[in-house]
């Protein structure tokens, strides 16, 4: 493997071929091939389920390095949302996890109720539009050569399926980021960044000191925080919008939400701050709520202890 040949030389003319590929905006023919695997999310499901079934594209390790190239120059031109706990250096679940702990607590200490809601978005990075992705870049400022890079490599881009022992032709792929591509975090994070920054408008959140949360996010999974339910309706309306104006589709049916510290005895303005109880719509369709869920592999549930998720690990 390239990756432990220890060749400085090799590593240098590589880089300097790619470079060239960038700078003369020209991508060498069938460099862009992908095959598409089926992976079965939960083996204990149906194989045949196709919801049960995550496509992973498979590529060249040299259009891999290519990406890997474009992936720095993307991480010196953008830093990603703060709230964006994915695809950063040093960062992992855990932060993620540790910020929703630290929002629940400080609600807890002032009395107050936690309510959070787990979004799920259907295909996410399966469906994402290049043409508004392209247009993000450039309102990020993003060199365009980079940003031109990107186009000509997604335009010649070709894909073929595998299933078992059987392969269709190949076809050309038009919308999306390819999963498990190095620059498609990256991209993600970068074309679901309007969402953040529109949820960050937001009045309702629960603040530490001069920190104020209100969304965390990772990759694809999104939880929206608030202390009292008329504020996470507003945050699921910012969704709504946001979503549609970048084509995204979320999945009421598999979206839910849960209230921390529902026991604590609250003060009266707290509860008159609370009195609206309607039932939480997403895209016109009510999202049920629950006691337990399970966050980035972390058990939450409402008696807020760890001992169902350290069970679990046993």
């Amino acid at each position: 493997m390239l990756k432990y040949a220890g060749n400085l030389k090799l590593y240098d003319q590589l880089r300097s071929i790619f470079e060239i590929i960038i700078q003369s905006q020209v991508t060498p023919y069938l460099f862009n091939v992908s095959i598409i695997k089926l992976l079965l999310k939960d083996p204990k499901k149906s194989n045949t389920d196709l919801s049960n079934q995550r496509p992973i594209a498979i590529s060249d390790s040299i259009s891999n390095l290519f990406e890997s190239v474009l992936l720095d120059y993307l991480n010196t031109e953008h830093k990603d949302h703060p709230k964006q706990f994915g695809f950063k250096a040093n960062w992992s679940c855990q932060h993620a996890i540790w910020t929703l702990k630290q929002a629940i607590e400080t609600c807890k200490r002032t009395n107050k109720w936690t309510y959070v809601c787990a979004i799920d978005a259907s295909l996410a990075f399966d469906l994402l539009n290049r043409n508004k992705l392209w247009l993000e870049l450039i309102a990020q400022k993003v060199n365009f050569t980079i940003i031109i890079a990107l186009i000509k490599y997604y335009v010649s881009a070709l894909i073929l399926v595998n299933n078992d022992q059987d392969y269709s032709d190949l076809f050309k792929s038009e919308i999306g980021v390819r999963q498990g591509g190095k620059t498609s975090p990256k991209l993600f994070s970068i074309y679901t960044e309007k969402i953040l920054r529109k949820i960050s408008e937001s009045e309702y959140r629960v603040r530490i000191n001069k920190v104020k949360i209100d969304v965390i996010a990772y990759a694809d999974d999104i939880l929206l925080v608030s202390s009292i339910k008329r504020g996470l309706q507003e945050l699921l309306d910012k969704v709504n919008v946001s979503g549609n104006e970048l084509e995204i589709k979320f999945n009421p049916s598999k979206t839910i939400f849960i209230i921390f510290n529902h026991k604590i005895k609250r003060s009266a303005s707290d509860r008159r701050d609370d009195s609206w109880q309607e039932p939480l719509k997403l895209t016109g369709e009510i999202i049920v709520k629950v006691e337990s869920t399970k966050y980035l592999g972390v058990e939450l549930n409402t008696p807020y202890k760890d001992a169902q998720h350290m069970g679990m690990l046993k």
